[in-house]
């Protein structure tokens, strides 16, 4: 919570600045545009863009569909995947071996 707050505010201060262009803040207020909020060493803020691709469910039981591929606009973005692991009832009535 204290970090969410401290963007909060970071973004706040800035906006009361007028900090950002005017095509940066265009680009910002687009539906489903995702943006980070990074302070350079030098202490100047920017704003860079990054996209999340839609959630993926795959099988592993079944190798042919685990794979999957997702085409990123942003290519200095590092990948970053989140593995969760599913949970599965058996069908009614099937035994455990």
């Amino acid at each position: 919570m204290p970090e969410a707050l401290e963007i909060i505010r970071a973004c706040d201060e800035l906006k009361r600045r007028d900090y950002f262009t005017e095509a940066a803040r265009a680009e910002i207020v687009q539906p489903r545009a995702e943006h980070v909020l990074e302070q350079r060493e030098n202490g100047e803020w920017d704003l860079r863009p990054e996209q999340f691709g839609p959630a993926q469910v795959t099988d592993a039981l079944k190798p042919e569909a685990a794979q999957w591929t997702y085409s990123n606009p942003y290519a200095a973005q590092v990948p970053w995947v989140r593995i969760r692991a599913r949970t599965k009832l058996a069908a009614f009535g099937v035994k455990r071996t």
